[in-house]
């Protein structure tokens, strides 16, 4: 197993990596429900963001039917929150 160093998060992907790792293999939707109401964000925008953390190398998704599932592939928020280590 190796590990590589992560780019930063900005505090927006901050934001949807704490619901992600909060739900444990959560579809779009759901990242998106999980949202507080006070934020206006449309699912494209969470998707686009959620396809950027899987670029940076922060998640990684599955196609099941429609939905997109996703994992994520770092230690714990540690390291997503200081952008360190991911294995891999």
């Amino acid at each position: 197993m190796t590990k590589k160093e992560l780019s930063p998060l900005s505090p927006a992907e901050t934001e949807i990596m704490r619901l992600v790792w909060q739900l444990s293999g959560p579809t779009v939707q759901q990242v998106c429900e999980a949202l507080p109401q006070k934020r206006t964000i449309t699912y494209a925008t969470v998707q686009t963001m959620l396809r950027r953390l899987e670029k940076k190398g922060y998640l990684k998704h599955e196609s099941r039917g429609k939905h997109m599932c996703l994992s994520r592939l770092c230690e714990g928020p540690g390291a997503w929150l200081s952008g360190a280590v991911v294995s891999g």
